[in-house]
């Protein structure tokens, strides 16, 4: 009985998640259709980014295949922009957001923080960790700036696989990761093809 007011409550909680999304986005177009001034134009990204947020929150499935569809083609769309801006931060801060969103259902949930977790990978990555942080501060360790990266490397990797390890618990969810991966790998085979026997898109030089 209990779990099931879990589950009502999490429901719940997830419906006036999407709800606000929902009415975020909505918004957003209405701003769309009607301004065009460069003020709107940030209106509509912060309502957008607002809506983003919420979403990744109580739906962090949602923020993990987000985080996963956008490894795949992130540098490309760097390329095709044509920016040196850091676009690739915005994964970090996609998965900080779909780890908060893990956490949040968990708790709701009341589950305990590590179950699930006994990993051997989970157990190695915190150990590579910790060793990256050690010779962080080891005045002969060499370039802190490489270990610095190192560091936000493996936290990110260890954050991606603690929600994957938590939001992957039947058969149904791997079955469908693995369709999800087969079909990705499939377009980046075809855009491999393109480039080799048609040539390389102007925004690729």
């Amino acid at each position: 009985m209990q779990h099931l007011l879990n589950v009502g409550k999490l429901n719940n909680g997830r419906s006036r998640f999407l709800l606000t999304a929902i009415l975020l986005i909505s918004a957003a177009i209405i701003a769309v259709l009607t301004s065009v001034q460069p003020f709107g134009f940030l209106v509509i990204g912060g309502v957008l980014g607002i809506a983003i947020i919420l979403l990744i929150l109580a739906f962090p499935l949602i923020g993990f295949y987000f985080c996963f569809f956008l490894s795949f083609f992130i540098f490309d769309f760097v390329r095709f922009l044509n920016t040196d801006l850091p676009v690739v931060v915005v994964l970090d801060i996609l998965s900080y957001l779909t780890f908060a969103g893990v956490l949040i259902n968990k708790a709701i949930r009341k589950e305990p923080f590590w179950k699930n977790c006994n990993s051997p990978i989970v157990m190695m990555l915190i150990v590579g960790l910790c060793y990256y942080i050690f010779e962080f501060f080891n005045p002969n360790g060499g370039s802190a700036e490489l270990y610095f990266l190192a560091i936000r490397r493996i936290v990110a990797l260890l954050l991606f696989c603690y929600c994957a390890i938590n939001l992957f618990k039947d058969y149904k969810a791997i079955k469908l990761f693995f369709i999800v991966t087969l079909c990705l790998a499939i377009i980046v085979g075809l855009y491999a093809f393109y480039q080799q026997w048609i040539g390389l898109p102007k925004y690729e030089f």
